[in-house]
């Protein structure tokens, strides 16, 4: 049960991040004017970042899945810690930065 709300949040979070890139980073872009370029790319630019981790990492996430289903007799514990060391040895954890540094900030 742990494991299919972890896919399921991440799922989730996905579909945010993807509205925020679909509906409204558009009209910045289209409004130089309005929107500086450089302003517009420090608030979307880390939002592009942490949706392709993502992706990839529920991605990992169900291929270890898949592969402990497929595994003769199955298991019940599928080895998932292998997606989450693979993406903190590349250090693409790091993406998350920009937001734990101005949580705060954010707060207010």
């Amino acid at each position: 049960e742990l494991l299919r709300d972890l896919t399921e949040h991440e799922s989730q979070f996905i579909r945010q991040l993807n509205l925020i890139l679909k509906v409204f980073y558009p009209p910045f872009l289209d409004n130089p004017d309005l929107f500086p370029e450089d302003e517009v790319a420090v608030i979307f630019e880390p939002i592009m970042d942490v949706y392709e981790l993502s992706v990839q990492l529920l991605a990992s996430i169900e291929e270890m899945v898949e592969m402990a289903s497929e595994m003769e007799g199955g298991t019940l514990y599928p080895q998932i810690g292998f997606s989450f060391e693979e993406v903190a040895e590349n250090g693409e954890f790091s993406v998350y930065i920009f937001y734990t540094q101005n949580f705060s900030s954010a707060l207010m």
